[in-house]
């Protein structure tokens, strides 16, 4: 089976790296903002929550707007994901079995910006204490603490307390789990008899119990592995 699994280190960007990551945190901070509400005003009147596609959409003309020119500097995959975030929020904030709150306005003040890069194979790469990255970043360097094992499917790079971090969620296999067995086997020990099974089966004491205890102790792992 496959699980998806998230490493994360720290960012040691360049200060030209830094700027430019405080360039895209910033433009999708807008984005997220903007996005959030164009949607509070669309839920406002009453009409129904626009999906990921037609928020992407809505942004093709946002970027045509002299007032957010900025956004062409942008990396468009970081922004198409900020909304397909807020999409999220707002889904789950609908979902009763959830009770999740409505998504907020992110405030410039919080230094938690964050941006995620997408088709990881295509796009980036990674090496050992470095990962290339699009948008203008190139080779970032970053504190790698520990092999990041699987197929790498998005990296997120964020913002806290003054540093900048790496996550990368990667989907690995493995094993599916044993689940415990429904039955059991019971066992009585005695003198005459070494051992008797509860299905019947009967160890007879030669020699010693050692002598009988691999024997035995497989037959109870094996029934008690029946489903």
């Amino acid at each position: 089976m496959q699980i998806l699994k998230a490493y994360k280190f720290r960012l040691e960007p360049t200060a030209q790296q830094a700027q430019r990551l405080r360039q895209l945190g910033g433009c999708a901070r807008y984005v997220w903002n903007h996005g959030l509400a164009e949607t509070k005003r669309i839920l406002d009147a009453g009409e129904k929550l626009p999906s990921a596609f037609e928020l992407n959409r809505m942004l093709t003309s946002w970027k045509k707007d002299p007032e957010m020119a900025f956004l062409t500097e942008a990396y468009t995959d970081n922004l198409q994901q900020k909304l397909k975030d807020l999409h999220g929020a707002w889904m789950r904030c609908f979902d009763k079995k959830l009770a999740a709150k409505a998504p907020v306005f992110k405030k410039k003040s919080d230094n938690r910006d964050s941006i995620r890069f997408v088709n990881f194979d295509k796009y980036c790469r990674l090496e050992k204490g470095r990962v290339k990255l699009p948008a203008g970043l190139a080779w970032v360097k970053f504190r790698q603490s520990q092999p990041v094992e699987g197929k790498i499917k998005n990296a997120t790079v964020s913002q806290a307390a003054g540093h900048w971090y790496i996550s990368f969620q990667v989907e690995q296999e493995t094993l599916e789990p044993i689940h415990p067995s429904g039955s059991m086997v019971g066992l009585d020990a005695g003198i005459a008899k070494l051992a008797t099974l509860s299905d019947g089966t009967v160890f007879e004491p030669v020699n010693s119990f050692k002598t009988n205890q691999t024997k035995l102790m497989y037959r109870i792992f094996s029934y008690n592995q029946l489903k």
